[in-house]
């Protein structure tokens, strides 16, 4: 299943479009001319692949670092999608595995899903998958591929 959406609004207490600006803040912190329609980017995704096109890998990593630690601190105040916790408490007790493929950051998604307060299921290292590698290898060890 997905994260943001399914299981929680990642962004509901520290809004997405506050980490796309202060995304932008630091590319021009790092020099980068930023063209206007990206400062006013409500999303940090689409600020993260403009960086990745137009700007060198050092410039990319500290982009990625930064839109990390914001995933990190957004869902300490992420809202929980209603019915979500149900489903995979259902999943749960029915001995299906949950696994949530995402484009948010691997490390934001288990600050979420290891809260079982919140989610209702403590998430395995198997279980957060945030690249098509990651969806392989799960496969692989899920189903014997």
């Amino acid at each position: 299943m997905d994260f943001d959406g399914p299981v929680c609004s990642v962004f509901a207490g520290y809004s997405a479009a506050r980490v796309a600006g202060e995304l932008v803040a630091v590319l021009e912190a790092a020099g980068v001319v930023v063209p206007v329609q990206l400062g006013g980017e409500p999303d940090p995704l689409a600020v993260l692949r403009w960086t990745g096109k137009t700007c060198p890998r050092p410039v990319l990593g500290a982009t990625e670092d930064a839109l990390r630690a914001a995933e990190i601190k957004a869902v300490r105040s992420a809202t929980p999608t209603p019915f979500g916790r149900d489903v995979i408490v259902g999943a749960g007790e029915r001995g299906m595995p949950i696994a949530v493929v995402s484009n948010n950051s691997g490390p934001a998604i288990r600050a979420y899903a290891n809260r079982p307060w919140k989610v209702g299921a403590l998430a395995g290292a198997d279980a957060v998958v945030t690249s098509m590698r990651d969806v392989a290898v799960c496969v692989g060890l899920r189903f014997g591929g």
